[in-house]
């Protein structure tokens, strides 16, 4: 790892750095939830009624008045657009009780599928159906309208053509208000017909087409005075449900919101407050986390080991005194929980075995002279030999007693060393080619 470069980023060292600023997250949210549950009472109790629940019913209000007015505006549509299809077409205009029929009887022949065009297991079907599509062509049915005087109105309510497959059969059928018109009617669909069978030759190929009968005849249509009941019913259905909206929009009227109530405002207030308690938690819990992603300093032995690559020989509790919380969170996270002095006597016989009876101890780091004490009378105890004890980087005589040195170590605090000054002192170390045994970590 380049240890001047990179680092390390731990999810838990960042939880605990939050868990250990608890006071300040208290206090926050605490501060949070009275400014915002405060306000939110002061605002209610100098307000007849709730602003909340004013806007929801406004919103309904405004969501329901425009629901109904795009209903009476579509319904309104279909009123005069059935209203003219009625009064434009000529088929309310026909008595069911005396109504001419023309009817004209058209037999199709195809002599055989090959060579024809025609897709279909009977080449005579297709043709039944090719011959309707054309006859009830817009083109077609503007030439009948125009023989009959009824130009732009609905023909196709009052022309019919059926097919009957079994006879190879196409029937057409006109309905119209008197006789004369009828003759009209027949000698524009007899033109109609054989164009339509030529426009049918060039497309499909030969076939037989023979007009087998033609009729025109007076008749009573119980089904027509059905269907323009119908019609009729239709047109009045839609027009009362244009009523029945018309009158609710207009009875429709701004809602009455009710006064709030001493329990609505608590728990109104008590809502605003949870809110604010917990964007109190958030707002501490990010620059704690910001503020130790850009921390210089030490803050565990894991990130002392990634930073500077020492090997971290023992963790001395630290002379602060802790209260219950802090202590179980520091047992939580994994810090040491000894007494200083068995720590201090654990390391110092490791350092004995490491640097040897004779070598010479150089003990450097940016701790202060309480914070060391215990560790150098450990040393003392357990034999070691220490030439010195100071800043390497700023004290003159440690700086030239690392000549006659044998192995250097270093003493750094939690919160006080930087990391840069460890990996700076290694390096001037490792420049003398002195062994560098390790690192000692106060944690406090």
């Amino acid at each position: 790892m380049n240890h001047k470069n990179e680092r390390v980023i731990y999810i838990k060292d960042m939880l605990f750095a939050v868990l250990y600023r608890w006071r300040a997250v208290l206090i926050v949210a605490l501060a949070l939830a009275l400014l915002l549950g405060g306000y939110r009472m002061v605002s209610l109790l100098g307000s007849s009624v709730d602003p909340e629940a004013a806007q929801k019913a406004q919103e309904s209000y405004e969501l329901q008045a425009e629901t109904l007015s795009q209903q009476v505006t579509a319904l309104e549509e279909k009123v005069e657009a059935f209203s003219t299809y009625l009064n434009e077409s000529p088929f309310m205009e026909l008595n069911p009780h005396s109504v001419y029929i023309y009817e004209m009887n058209i037999y199709l022949e195809a002599p055989t599928a090959e060579g024809t065009g025609i897709i279909a297991s009977d080449p005579a079907d297709s043709l039944l159906g090719i011959y309707r599509k054309q006859l009830m062509s817009e083109e077609n049915l503007n030439a009948v309208a125009t023989a009959s005087s009824l130009e732009g109105k609905c023909m196709d309510a009052i022309l019919d053509v059926n097919s009957d497959y079994t006879a190879n059969l196409l029937t057409i059928i006109v309905r119209h208000i008197n006789a004369e018109a009828a003759d009209a009617v027949f000698a524009a669909l007899e033109t109609i017909v054989n164009d339509t069978c030529g426009k049918v030759t060039q497309i499909v190929g030969a076939h037989n087409m023979s007009v087998v009968n033609t009729s025109v005849f007076l008749r009573n249509d119980a089904d027509l005075a059905q269907l323009q009941t119908k019609r009729s019913e239709e047109l009045l259905k839609l027009k009362d449900t244009l009523k029945t909206r018309t009158a609710e929009q207009s009875a429709l009227v701004a809602p009455a919101v009710p006064p709030v109530t001493t329990a609505q405002i608590l728990v109104s207030a008590i809502k605003y407050a949870i809110l604010g308690g917990v964007l109190g938690c958030f707002a501490v819990a990010f620059v704690v986390v910001l503020l130790h992603l850009g921390r210089a300093k030490v803050y565990s032995r894991r990130t002392l080991e990634d930073q500077t690559g020492l090997t971290v020989l023992g963790c001395i509790p630290g002379t602060k005194k802790y209260n219950a919380i802090d202590r179980w969170l520091r047992k939580l996270e994994g810090r040491s929980t000894e007494a200083p002095e068995a720590c201090c006597a654990l390391i110092a016989a490791r350092i004995r075995t490491l640097c040897g009876e004779n070598g010479a101890l150089l003990i450097t780091g940016k701790t202060g002279a309480q914070e060391r004490l215990p560790m150098l009378d450990a040393l003392e105890a357990a034999g070691c030999k220490v030439i010195a004890n100071g800043d390497l980087l700023t004290n003159i005589d440690t700086a030239k007693a690392l000549a006659d040195a044998t192995c250097v170590i270093l003493i750094e605090q939690c919160g006080k060393s930087l990391y840069a000054t460890a990996l700076e002192a290694t390096e001037l170390v490792e420049a003398t080619e002195k062994p560098v045994l390790g690192c000692i970590l106060v944690e406090g």
